[in-house]
């Protein structure tokens, strides 16, 4: 802008490119993706002179957002002595950089035991809710609720509903 400019203010935004980068009124660019972006500053005295510059973006982490838990075959039961379930995890969006969970039993723990792998082992009748935990720092997860996944195992020296040698499950 010239010197003896009356209005040297400007207005700023990303011309191409703003599912890559975003920019604040101040002119600070906040990367969201790989890829290239324009930032533009046009003058804000009518005269429509702006400048731009192409930005480069690379190596940013796409956070998860989602993460859905499902049993095997749609199963969300265990209903033989001493069974087991296997759990999967899918994370949303497709394209999260790091797509791993970690298991976890939030509560139920008496119930039923996960290995790092999501299978699911009955300990005694009863209810649990497992967790996947996204590995990359969002804080998100995903869970089978215990309305959702019953651990079921009958044992001798406890006492059992029992239907034809397993353990009755009810929804």
């Amino acid at each position: 802008m010239p010197a003896d400019a009356t209005n040297k203010t400007v207005t700023w935004s990303i011309s191409s490119g703003t599912d890559k980068a975003s920019i604040s009124p101040t002119g600070l660019v906040t990367a969201l993706a790989d890829g290239t972006a324009t930032a533009r500053a046009t003058a804000n005295d009518g005269s429509g002179v702006y400048g731009s510059l192409s930005i480069t973006i690379s190596n940013q982490i796409i956070r998860v957002t989602g993460i859905s838990v499902t049993g095997e075959g749609g199963r969300s039961a265990i209903s033989i002595d001493d069974g087991t379930l296997q759990l999967s995890a899918v994370v949303t969006p497709s394209n999260a950089t790091n797509k791993t969970v970690t298991w976890s039993i939030s509560s139920g723990t008496d119930k039923a035991r996960i290995s790092s792998s999501g299978l699911v082992s009955a300990l005694d009748n009863g209810t649990a809710t497992l967790k996947a935990t996204a590995n990359d720092g969002s804080g998100v997860y995903g869970t089978l609720s215990n309305y959702n996944l019953k651990s079921v195992k009958s044992g001798y020296g406890h006492n059992h509903h029992r239907t034809g040698g397993a353990s009755a499950i009810e929804y």
